[in-house]
């Protein structure tokens, strides 16, 4: 994909949260730490992004 960012929005849907998840890992004596966060991002001008299809290395 070829894109040039300034035409692209991006826009936070779900502020991020952080969540210290120790009852599910307490039997080993470990601890996890969940982080969520939503975004949604669309093009202003479409024209502007580039979507290559049969590019193999």
């Amino acid at each position: 994909m070829l894109a040039d960012s300034s035409q692209i929005a991006v826009a936070r849907d779900l502020a991020p949260s952080v969540k210290l998840l120790d009852q599910t890992y307490a039997d080993f004596d470990q601890q996890a730490i969940r982080v969520v966060a939503r975004y949604d991002a669309a093009p202003l001008n479409p024209s502007a992004i580039v979507v290559l299809r049969g590019v193999t290395s």
